[in-house]
């Protein structure tokens, strides 16, 4: 059986087609040139697949940060609601919980909150960190700003103002771009931490700082908070007393009623200095 062999055979003389006299310099050169760009392409190969695995990577991370979000935890009705917002938008929620020294109970009782948050999402990655915030509010001196001002309420403001620089150092460390907290329902915008325009001047830190701070239960009110927890079995039934300087304060609150904003203002005004070289820092 003869194969074609892409010749003519005339004469028992083998006779080339007219068309490889053209194609034969043309093959050649290719195969020249393949030959010269073959160690080109070992080169590349390697470089582009370590350029797409960094992509990939570094965009896995950017997708990573927008979709954490960091939630000020403090066990009560106001976190816990907070948190069940933040995780219906957020899949990966973390916990961020204060420990200075004079709150009681903080572990046990805001871990069993946790655990009851991870039952209603599942599908949510819920994490929770202690951080102690008593250095920070030493820092921020609140026993002379309530000698000055004549009011001890101050000594909350300056302890929830050290809660949330040690929310934004956290960010900063874990290249978290969204903060969040309790604040915001209703009844509670009379209170000397939560007045409306010093609340604006701690957006105003988290944006120095790079941070966009989240204010899910704004202009909510109390009934609202309860009608979104008790369907989830998330209301706390007991409410046991943790801070001690807190409920002092109540009293104070009770009897002689609360400062006028005017000073807190002025006390957090005093206070920027101090809060700028800790933002500088965090920056840096």
């Amino acid at each position: 059986m003869i194969q074609d062999t892409g010749c003519r055979i005339r004469d028992n003389k083998p006779r080339l087609y007219p068309a490889l006299y053209i194609q034969y310099p043309v093959s050649r050169t290719l195969y020249l040139v393949s030959r010269i760009l073959y160690p080109v392409s070992c080169i590349l190969h390697p470089v582009s697949r370590i350029l797409y695995y960094t992509n990939m990577t570094s965009l896995e991370t950017k997708k990573s940060i927008k979709s954490k979000v960091l939630l000020l935890f403090s066990g009560g009705m106001d976190s816990i609601a907070a948190a069940v917002l933040l995780c219906e938008r957020f899949p990966r929620v973390r916990l961020l919980t204060c420990n200075p020294p004079f709150v009681l109970g903080c572990r046990s009782l805001t871990s069993a909150r946790v655990r009851d948050l991870r039952k209603n999402f599942p599908g949510v990655e819920i994490t929770q960190t202690f951080v102690n915030s008593f250095p920070m509010l030493r820092r921020l001196r609140p026993l002379e700003a309530a000698k000055e001002a004549k009011s001890s309420l101050l000594i909350c403001t300056a302890c929830k103002l050290s809660m949330q620089l040690k929310a934004i150092e956290v960010c900063r460390r874990e290249g978290i771009r969204y903060a969040s907290s309790g604040i915001g329902v209703r009844e509670q915008q009379n209170f000397p931490d939560q007045i409306p325009d010093l609340e604006a001047r701690v957006n105003a830190l988290y944006a120095d700082a790079g941070i966009e701070r989240l204010s899910p239960l704004n202009r909510r009110t109390k009934a609202e908070v309860k009608e979104l927890l008790v369907p989830r079995g998330l209301f706390p039934r007991f409410r046991i007393p943790r801070c001690p300087v807190k409920h002092l304060q109540e009293l104070w609150w009770f009897y002689f009623g609360f400062p006028k904003d005017e000073r807190i203002l002025a006390w957090y005004d005093s206070k920027l200095p101090v809060l700028k070289s800790f933002i500088d820092d965090l920056m840096k």
